[in-house]
């Protein structure tokens, strides 16, 4: 039977399974049975078993589990749908010789999300959409060397999990949700494909790095396919970190430049245009222990890219509640602006801008499950001159381990 409201549905499940979490475990055990029906048993096993793991044979085994659900709280098309998705994602790395190891990661998922209803720039759910039940995103090599100083890598690399990285927004597991406050717009970065990079610490406060990888990759595919074909385009790009303690409080400033030499055609139609550059920036500063800032900002070619400027900026909140030191709250925005030369062109002309606003409170149900409630609203999805404002309302479920 086709449920006519699935938020209903995986909210009535996040119910269920935040009680059984937060329920006094010892006090379950004591009044309906054995310690072997605490719910929290296995998992504290299989963390056993991962610190065996490690100590004995070198190996890391981790992982988790991310269920999220949305509906249009407001929409003048789509207001009381929604949708629900799910991904799981494991990671093995496996330690070799002296500062050597090899990592490989596997992942899938089902649904779409509110995404599938509504497109926007700004991406509704960066959980959602999984290419495949089942693939593998990642495998690489990893040395270092000079007592660490100096850390290679190469394989089937993701270049975004290195470079345009933030203390408060980076993952959309445990903080914001769409991906406009996980990653810079304005960085075209590839799908997962063949690549290389290396990170050089210059002092304790200082890095560089740089990386590049197969343009044309698709994330599904070994990337052999791609990689060596005759017209096989890069994508480059070179970061600056400056990670100062300022008043005690961390704080990480990084610097972007980037290159992709692919062939993309011209907003104006005068053919194809290759060789394109842009910068950006991801800072990050704690003011305390409570609360800590973050902003984006980034360039790229206003002749072949839609986004010419994209910046975001907003907080998170740490131990709000004395009770509760582990929630964690977050308020932020973002802005894609887009190129003159794609509004131009484009028939009905769009808005200047797209514009998202997301808040969240993530509640630490115990080590290894995470709720988190999340609202958002985006003016003019896509640029749309007369489309109304969009508010959406959700929650996300995490199994890490």
């Amino acid at each position: 039977m086709k449920l006519k409201n699935p938020f209903r549905r995986i909210c009535g499940g996040v119910a269920l399974l935040s009680f059984v979490f937060m329920f006094p475990h010892h006090a379950m055990a004591q009044q309906h049975g054995p310690s072997w029906l605490d719910p929290q048993r296995p998992l504290e096993a299989a963390q056993a078993y991962q610190d065996h793991l490690q100590t004995n044979h070198g190996t890391t085994v981790s992982g988790l589990i991310n269920a999220q659900s949305q509906m249009f709280m407001k929409s003048p098309e789509h207001e009381g749908k929604g949708r629900s998705s799910t991904y799981y994602w494991l990671q093995i790395n496996q330690c070799l010789w002296t500062g050597a190891c090899v990592s490989a990661e596997v992942e899938g998922g089902w649904g779409s999300g509110l995404d599938r209803l509504m497109e926007t720039y700004s991406i509704l759910n960066g959980n959602a959409g999984e290419p495949s039940p089942l693939y593998i995103p990642k495998v690489y090599l990893t040395q270092s060397l000079l007592n660490e100083r100096l850390v290679l890598y190469a394989g089937k690399l993701d270049l975004s999990s290195w470079f345009d990285l933030n203390d408060v927004a980076n993952s959309s597991d445990i903080q914001f949700l769409s991906s406009a406050l996980v990653y810079n717009l304005a960085i075209p970065f590839p799908e997962n494909g063949l690549g290389m990079m290396a990170e050089f610490n210059l002092s304790e406060q200082l890095y560089v790095q740089a990386g590049m990888s197969d343009a044309g990759a698709v994330s599904t595919h070994t990337g052999f396919d791609t990689a060596f074909e005759g017209d096989a385009k890069a994508f480059s790009l070179a970061e600056l970190g400056w990670c100062p303690a300022i008043r005690d409080q961390p704080g990480h400033y990084r610097f972007i430049l980037w290159h992709d030499q692919r062939e993309l055609p011209r907003f104006d139609d005068d053919g194809d245009e290759a060789g394109h550059a842009g910068f950006a920036l991801s800072f990050d500063q704690g003011l305390n222990d409570v609360l800590t800032l973050f902003c984006r900002y980034g360039y790229e070619d206003p002749d072949v890219y839609t986004i010419e400027h994209f910046w975001s900026c907003g907080a998170q909140l740490a131990k709000i509640l004395s009770a509760r030191p582990n929630d964690m709250a977050g308020l932020a925005m973002a802005q894609s602006i887009l190129s003159p030369d794609y509004r131009g062109s484009s028939e009905p002309r769009p808005e200047p801008s797209e514009t998202l606003y997301e808040a969240y409170y993530s509640i630490a149900i115990n080590d290894y499950v995470t709720l988190t409630p999340v609202v958002q609203c985006i003016h003019h999805p896509l640029g749309e001159a007369d489309a109304d404002e969009v508010v959406t309302g959700g929650a996300r479920l995490v199994l890490a381990f």
